[in-house]
């Protein structure tokens, strides 16, 4: 088969590898779709801390079942899947609710698939038997509404967005600040419009990037190199600031800004992480203090929430075909982190059959 293995920072090439074989409790997937995002993207530039080389990545993924030795037997060969990627230790209090994403081995280690397992970056790939004690298959349905198959990598980071704004408990009395208009912003705006939020604002700092937004549900786009953020929002909301400030970027200012521009009792999610270059902001407590602000992190997400994503992209209450700008092979794999580093995508898929 063929795969991408990861060597570490700057070192990956396409290869052929052979076809993994499974023992007892275990299923062997055929990748028919694997999305890049952000994560992936400073994996091969930079390496990651939970991945040690050489490793086939990839955790964005859609398959096909060829051969299930798991307990799970309503899965049959044929079926059609997507993979929760977080795998928890099971023993922990979040792993007994239900939350794997905020186990230790997770959060703080990386233990989901495409990190410490192989992952979706090749041709097939097999699930552990640690993984799928944890039922991490979920089956497609086979009518699926005219929603292409392999746009339903969107479910890994969906599920990630709905579980950032859960915490945010967004109303029809809310104005909604996004800032990123990035594939993750984009999924931020569509789920707070599902919440039915009074007015959505869809900010960057590339115009780019907001033309190719232009059909996601947002009231309001902003080139903040351009117009004025703060006045805006001021003006919309007469006022009082936004109630709900997602920083969907990876943006120290993002962050600072987020606490000035924010309503009394306002809701801040710090959504996108910071780079490890610099990932530390210096930040107004008195504001915090004052407007009795709530900020919250948010980090990957859980089995449900892939559910939740699944269900919200077959009734297309999320549009895939809006998202989706690009599909790449593997042996593409460099053009394809190129036009996503360039901002000149919203999301990438890699398909490793073509």
């Amino acid at each position: 088969m063929r795969a991408l293995v990861y060597y570490g920072a700057k070192k990956f090439a396409v290869e052929e590898k052979t076809i993994p074989e499974i023992k007892r409790d275990e299923v062997l997937l055929k990748i028919i779709a694997c999305g890049i995002c952000g994560t992936d993207l400073r994996i091969f530039s930079s390496g990651h801390h939970a991945i040690t080389p050489p490793r086939i990545t990839g955790h964005e993924i859609v398959a096909k079942i060829v051969s299930n030795k798991s307990q799970y037997k309503t899965l049959k060969k044929g079926d059609d899947v997507i993979v929760v990627t977080p795998v928890g230790c099971m023993k922990c209090r979040f792993c007994k609710a239900g939350v794997q994403n905020m186990c230790v081995k997770v959060a703080l280690h990386g233990h989901s698939l495409g990190y410490y397992a192989d992952g979706g970056f090749a041709q097939y790939m097999k699930v552990p038997k640690e993984a799928m004690t944890q039922n991490v298959l979920i089956k497609i349905p086979k009518n699926r509404h005219d929603v292409a198959l392999e746009h339903l990598v969107l479910c890994e980071p969906l599920s990630c967005v709905i579980n950032g704004q859960e915490k945010l408990k967004i109303t029809r009395n809310d104005i909604v600040l996004i800032l990123g208009a990035g594939p993750i912003g984009c999924m931020h705006a569509y789920v707070a419009k599902s919440k039915n939020a009074k007015t959505i604002i869809l900010a960057d700092l590339q115009q780019k990037k907001l033309k190719m937004a232009r059909n996601v549900p947002a009231d309001i786009m902003v080139d903040t190199t351009k117009q004025n953020l703060e006045k805006i929002i001021m003006k919309v909301s007469a006022g009082r600031g936004a109630d709900v400030i997602i920083v969907a970027a990876p943006s120290p200012e993002g962050q600072t800004d987020a606490v000035r521009l924010a309503a009394i009792r306002g809701r801040i999610s710090f959504f996108g992480g910071l780079p490890k270059t610099n990932p530390t902001i210096t930040l107004q407590s008195n504001l915090v203090h004052y407007k009795e602000l709530e900020i919250y992190g948010a980090f990957a997400s859980n089995r449900s929430q892939y559910l939740q994503a699944l269900n919200m992209l077959l009734n297309k209450s999320v549009d895939s075909s809006v998202l989706v700008s690009h599909i790449f092979s593997l042996s593409q794999i460099h053009n394809a982190l190129k036009t996503l580093q360039e901002g000149n995508a919203i999301k990438i898929i890699i398909d490793p059959q073509s």
